[in-house]
């Protein structure tokens, strides 16, 4: 799924558009399929970022799946 991305932009997208109540399998899902760690990291690139629009968009998804 996440190979798919050309940038944590589009990251913060997709999890944010998950249901809460689908967020535990999708990280579930992630982490069995070894796709969760280049998600976190191009959100947690995001929230460095100096554009307070990504920041804002990263920090969102990491707080809808619950790392914040």
């Amino acid at each position: 799924m996440y190979d798919a991305l050309s940038s944590a932009h589009d990251a913060a997208d997709i999890v944010t558009r998950i249901p809460a109540e689908r967020v535990p399998r999708f990280v579930r899902t992630s982490i069995a399929e070894k796709t969760l760690t280049p998600i976190i990291q191009a959100l947690n690139a995001d929230m460095l970022s100096d554009d307070p629009r990504r920041k804002a968009a990263a920090e969102q998804a990491l707080r809808h799946m619950g790392f914040l």
